[in-house]
C-alpha cells in the first residue's frame, strides 16, 4: 500500500480554498484585497501543479499507455464536459436576468472542445490532461530531471503557443507539474528542508512578495512561485501531526479528497451567491471592509461548502455520478 502524504492533502485543501479566494472579484473591491488576491496568484495554481505531480508519481502504478490515458479521460476530460455544458446552459438561461461574468452563445458548446468556454478557471483541466498525455514516457528520474530544465525554458516560448486546447498555459504550468515529481524522485536530497524553522519560510515568503512594493522591481515569477509553493508546504508540514490527530483532520481530508469537485463546482455556487450578494450592495461595498469581507467570506464558503458535501452525500455514492465527476 502505498504511504499517504498527509502534509499534501492538507496543502491541497490551502490550494482549493485559495482558488475559490482568487474567483471572488467583484468589479467594486478594496485596494488591499486586490492586493491579497495578487499575492495568491503568484503561486496557488503553481501548488496545484505541483501537488498533481508529487501525487502522480507517489501514487503511480505500471499499466499500459492506453489504460493510464482511459483512466485521465475519465478522470479529467469527461467531468470537464459535464461541467462545461452545466455551466453554459446555466448562463444562457440566466444572462439577461441576473449578473453573469463571462456570457455565452450557443456556439459554446462546440468551443468546448478546444477552449475553456464555460470558464476560463477550466485550463487547469487541459493542461493537466497534457501533462499526463507526455509524462509517462520519462521513466527515470533523470529523464524528468532532463525535461524539468526543458520546462523551466519553455514558457519563454508561451507567447508563441496556441490558445487552442490551452496549449499556452500548458508550457507555463509543466514546470512545477515535474518540480512535484522531482521532489519525490529525490526527496533524499529534500528531507532536510523540513527542518527550515515556520518563521524563516513565512519571512523569506514576505520578503518575495514584498519586493516591488520597495521599488526594486519584481523577481522572477518561478522564483516567487517556489517560494509560495517552500512556504505552503512547509506550513502543512508542520501542522500535520496536529491536523491528524484533531478534529479538524477529518474536514482537512475530506476537503483535499473532495478538491477536484470544488475546483469543477465552485464557480457555479459563487456565481449564485454573488448575484445575491449584488442585490446587496452593503455587503458588496468597497468602501467599508468589515461588509466588505463578510460578504466575500459568504460567496467563498458557499463555493468550497456546497461541492464537498455534494461530495460526500451525492457525487461519491452513486455510480453514474462517480463517472459524470471523475471519481471512478
Amino acid at each position: 500500500m502505498k504511504h499517504r502524504y498527509i502534509w499534501i492533502d492538507i496543502a491541497k485543501s490551502i490550494c482549493i480554498i485559495l482558488v475559490a479566494i482568487g474567483h471572488y472579484y467583484p468589479e467594486t473591491h478594496p485596494l488591499w484585497y486586490e492586493e491579497a488576491r495578487n499575492i495568491i496568484y503568484t503561486f496557488h495554481m503553481p501548488l496545484f501543479m505541483f501537488a498533481s505531480g508529487f501525487v502522480y508519481i507517489a501514487t503511480k502504478r505500471d499499466i499500459k499507455y492506453q489504460s493510464f490515458l482511459w483512466k485521465k479521460i475519465k478522470r479529467l476530460m469527461v467531468p470537464y464536459w459535464v461541467v462545461s455544458i452545466m455551466i453554459i446552459t446555466i448562463k444562457l438561461f440566466t444572462q439577461g436576468r441576473a449578473y453573469i461574468e463571462n456570457p455565452v452563445t450557443p456556439f459554446s458548446y462546440i468551443k468546448i472542445l478546444y477552449l475553456p468556454e464555460a470558464g476560463y478557471f477550466l485550463w487547469f483541466i487541459w493542461a493537466l490532461w497534457w501533462m499526463f498525455v507526455i509524462i509517462p514516457f520519462f521513466k527515470t528520474a533523470t529523464q524528468r530531471l532532463g525535461l524539468f530544465l526543458l520546462a523551466v525554458f519553455l514558457p519563454l516560448l508561451s507567447s508563441y503557443m496556441p490558445n487552442e486546447f490551452c496549449i499556452k498555459e500548458f508550457s507555463k504550468m509543466l514546470q512545477y507539474f515535474v518540480a512535484g515529481i522531482l521532489v519525490y524522485d529525490y526527496k533524499q536530497h529534500f528531507i532536510h528542508l523540513k527542518d527550515v524553522p515556520l518563521f524563516i519560510a513565512f519571512s523569506l515568503f514576505c520578503l518575495i512578495e514584498t519586493i516591488p512594493y520597495l521599488g526594486l522591481g519584481r523577481a522572477p515569477s518561478l522564483f516567487i512561485a517556489f517560494i509560495g509553493i517552500a512556504f505552503v508546504l512547509k506550513f502543512s508540514y508542520t501542522i500535520e501531526k496536529r491536523v491528524n490527530t484533531s478534529k479538524w483532520g477529518i474536514m482537512v481530508m475530506t476537503t483535499s479528497a473532495a478538491s477536484y469537485t470544488i475546483y469543477l463546482l465552485h464557480t457555479i455556487f459563487e456565481g449564485f451567491m454573488k448575484a445575491l450578494i449584488i442585490k446587496l450592495p452593503c455587503l458588496s461595498d468597497s468602501s467599508n471592509d468589515f461588509m466588505f469581507s463578510t460578504g466575500a467570506l459568504i460567496v467563498i464558503i458557499t463555493g468550497c461548502v456546497i461541492p464537498v458535501l455534494l461530495y460526500k452525500y451525492l457525487l461519491s455514492r452513486y455510480y453514474i455520478t462517480k463517472i459524470l465527476f471523475g471519481l471512478k
